[in-house]
């Protein structure tokens, strides 16, 4: 009876320490709530911002987070089509995924010194079809200009840059046909192997 007295006193002492630890690790009111406000939803405003480019306002996403999940939620025309993206078309997702990237880069940018804020972006439109395409060419336009960013660097296998004006870094066994004036026209080759 008095070594569990004494362990029960030490546990009380220590309930307020662990009651609080439990308190700030809820999902719902401690630390995660306030990492949702200040960091997720910029993420996600930035999101939706690029999405309004591409859909014109009639498709944006919410974030649903709870103790066991964590779901992207899709609105279409102002009501709730799809509990999570999953659901969605393989072109949907995929601006989703490429506009969540470029919120989480802007996130990132705006974290650190601005004197560096060149993307990279390797095959990330991979997934897209021609009109996707284009959509995420829009999209990475307005986000590079709201960054301030003077440089992108896409490595890419589609052929869709060709009509498009580009800087050009050649490397071997690049199948870019320099002697082409109207393909060259609006290209400039800063980089050759």
């Amino acid at each position: 009876l008095k070594d569990f007295t004494s362990r029960k006193e030490l546990l009380e002492k220590d309930r307020g320490t662990l009651l609080l630890l439990k308190e700030a690790l809820d999902v719902k009111t401690g630390i995660p709530l306030v990492l949702v406000g200040e960091y997720l939803n910029t993420i996600r405003n930035s999101c939706n911002n690029l999405l309004n480019i591409a859909y014109k306002g009639k498709f944006y996403i919410d974030f649903e987070i709870s103790d066991r999940d964590f779901s992207i939620s899709v609105f279409k025309n102002g009501t709730k089509t799809a509990n999570d993206i999953k659901e969605c078309s393989q072109g949907e997702i995929s601006l989703v995924k490429t506009s969540l990237s470029l919120g989480i880069i802007a996130q990132a940018i705006k974290s650190v010194d601005k004197q560096f804020n060149i993307v990279y972006l390797d095959e990330i439109d991979a997934e897209f079809d021609s009109t996707n395409r284009l959509l995420f060419l829009d999209i990475l336009e307005e986000q590079l200009n709201a960054l301030n960013s003077n440089q992108c660097f896409i490595i890419t296998h589609n052929d869709c840059f060709f009509n498009n004006e580009a800087a050009l870094v050649l490397l071997n066994g690049a199948n870019v046909d320099i002697n082409d004036e109207e393909f060259m026209d609006n290209k400039d080759i800063i980089f050759k192997v």
